[in-house]
């Protein structure tokens, strides 16, 4: 049995001799030096084990870049100038974003704009052209699409044409002039300063309802150095004829005094 045992073990160690019986101390250390045994069989992968199933048994671990956040919605025909511009701000937001640059930023802005817009830019430029745009030359376009010169003549008319109603108190005819304003975009055509409170102030006053107040506000208009003080001026108006429960007029001949 020992024999058959030693004869096992021979064999699991690929035919290793033992030191020969009765060997001396020194033969023993030189046997013990000898090198290592280098014909031990190397692992091969299953043939059946591909590349593809390898990443499937071993995933690695990989840098992922977020998913961007939804889109700011599509542009449609007819927006007010104001709607535009935050639509416009966004995209270019959202390009920076997702690092869009061209010759795919066109076309994503494309895809931000429904059906007709969609048409009506291919009627303009085409599309192999369009496709060539960045971000902010195709919103340009999208932009003349979209509002148009028609569109801007409007807002203006509606500003120019606002008067406050008679229900209406003079923070909220205030409030209707300042979203007419918006959708105008008033600025300078040489330095592109906005010019909203320059234009806000004469049509503020000049739409009231009331004539006493207006010639009174008119009155101190000298005095008076920016578009919130016009405004806490007609707040004063209203607030004291309601007071008082005197007519405007009487206010502003003590105003103006």
């Amino acid at each position: 049995m020992a024999q058959y045992l030693q004869g096992l073990m021979e064999e699991g160690m690929g035919g290793v001799e033992t030191p020969p019986a009765g060997s001396g101390r020194a033969e023993r250390a030189a046997w013990s030096n000898l090198p290592p045994y280098h014909n031990a069989t190397r692992y091969t992968p299953s043939p059946d084990i591909t590349p593809a199933t390898q990443q499937q048994l071993w995933p690695t671990t990989r840098q992922h870049r977020p998913p961007p956040p939804p889109g700011p919605g599509g542009a449609t025909v007819g927006m007010s100038p104001a709607t535009f511009e935050a639509w416009a701000t966004s995209v270019e937001d959202y390009s920076s974003i997702c690092g869009w640059a061209a010759p795919t930023a066109a076309p994503y802005v494309r895809l931000l704009c429904n059906t007709e817009v969609q048409q009506r830019i291919d009627a303009r430029l085409g599309k192999q052209v369009f496709r060539q745009l960045s971000t902010t030359e195709a919103i340009d376009v999208v932009r003349s699409v979209v509002i148009g010169t028609r569109c801007i003549i409007g807002a203006l008319a509606e500003f120019f044409s606002l008067a406050q109603a008679s229900s209406d108190s003079v923070c909220a005819y205030i409030s209707q002039c300042r979203a007419k304003a918006n959708e105008c975009g008033f600025r300078c055509p040489e330095c592109q300063c906005p010019l909203e409170e320059y234009m806000l102030s004469k049509k503020i006053v000049m739409g009231l309802r009331d004539r006493n107040m207006k010639a009174g506000v008119l009155r101190c208009f000298p005095r008076l150095e920016s578009f919130s003080e016009i405004v806490r001026v007609c707040e004063i108006f209203e607030a004291a004829e309601k007071a008082s429960d005197q007519p405007s007029s009487y206010v502003a001949s003590v105003w103006g005094r």
